[in-house]
């Protein structure tokens, strides 16, 4: 179910293949966005590059508009099994297409995330986000599709600076279902909001854990 206040984009081409291959893929959509125009969505369990395929048919089926934050080389280079370099902003395959690579996950929503030098980014997504009147974050808060035993919690001065509520959705493989729940209450202390969110996502199963 979307509110009135969600943030839209017409695509109606990619709105009817995207529902048309999300039904192929099994999966179903399930729950509802706040009343609030500004939305930060923390998908979880974040295991498989699959999950972003999932996402964007998610998102053109429902017709929402979405940004999104993604590490810098997937920007610009092919996903590869093997780490052929220790700088986190070098994964992949680079190649000589890559520049239009870019362009199309910039103009889906896609802000890059530089990993190689400790630097605050919340400055500069608060700034870009705070031009729009409406809009839906998407983050994974594991940080990456390595197994991770606790999550980033960069999204929470991002929500609280931009008034956004924090809506989680649990990546459920096992029942092959997008499950938008409440938002969850962000002014308890850290621990608690973690350990809440721990409760929140036990038990769903990602594509590979």
């Amino acid at each position: 179910k979307l509110s009135p206040q969600t943030a839209m984009k017409k695509r109606k081409f990619l709105k009817i293949v995207s529902r048309q291959l999300l039904r192929i893929s099994g999966f179903e959509i399930k729950g509802e966005f706040p009343n609030n125009p500004r939305v930060v969505l923390i998908a979880v369990p974040h295991t498989s590059f699959y999950d972003m395929y999932l996402m964007f048919l998610m998102v053109y089926s429902l017709g929402v508009d979405i940004n999104y934050l993604a590490a810098k080389w997937i920007f610009t280079r092919i996903a590869s099994p093997l780490r052929l370099y220790t700088d986190p902003d070098r994964q992949g395959i680079p190649w000589p297409l890559g520049f239009i690579q870019k362009r199309i996950f910039i103009r889906s929503g896609g802000i890059p995330v530089v990993r190689s030098r400790k630097m605050n980014q919340v400055k500069e997504i608060v700034e870009l986000l705070n031009q729009k009147e409406a809009f839906n974050l998407v983050i994974a808060p594991e940080g990456g599709i390595t197994k991770s035993n606790t999550f980033r919690l960069g999204f929470i001065p991002i929500a609280n600076e931009l008034g956004a509520d924090v809506v989680p959705i649990q990546v459920d493989y096992q029942n092959k279902v997008y499950n938008f729940l409440p938002p969850v209450d962000i002014t308890v202390s850290k621990d608690d909001l973690v350990n809440n969110l721990m409760k929140e996502f036990h038990g769903v199963v990602g594509k590979n854990k």
